[in-house]
C-alpha cells in the first residue's frame, strides 16, 4: 500500500490475490508481510473494492506502527502528524467512523 496518499491507497489494486516474488528481485525481508497483508484483504474483499480500499487505509495508514514501517520501506519522511494533514477536515469524521465500524467487526 502506498503510505503517501490515502487516495492512492483507495485507489489502488484490490483484485490482485497472489504474487509470487523470485529470490532475483532484491527487496527487504519485511515488505513481504505487507503484501501478504494486502493480499489477503484483497481475498476477503474479492468483488467489493470500497470494502478493501477501506480496509487497507484502516491497516495501513491508521495504524501508526505499520504506517511507520511502509514510511521507511518506501522512502518517506514519517511524522505522525502528517497522516492528519492530508485529510480534508470535512472527511475526517467519516475516516474516523469507517474506522470504528471496522474496529468494532474485528471484534
Amino acid at each position: 500500500n502506498d503510505v503517501a496518499s490515502i487516495e492512492q491507497t483507495y485507489n489502488s489494486n484490490h483484485t490482485l490475490t497472489k504474487l509470487i516474488l523470485t529470490e532475483i528481485i532484491n527487496y527487504p525481508e519485511e515488505i513481504e508481510k505487507h503484501i501478504d497483508a494486502a493480499l489477503n484483504i484483497n481475498k476477503r474483499y474479492l468483488g467489493n473494492s470500497h470494502a478493501a480500499g477501506q480496509a487497507k487505509i484502516i491497516g495501513s495508514h491508521l495504524n501508526s506502527m505499520t504506517r511507520m514501517e511502509l514510511c521507511h520501506l518506501q522512502g518517506i519522511d514519517y511524522s505522525p502528524k502528517s497522516f492528519f494533514a492530508e485529510i480534508d477536515d470535512v472527511f475526517l469524521p467519516n475516516i474516523l467512523a469507517v474506522a470504528g465500524k471496522q474496529g468494532e467487526m474485528n471484534h
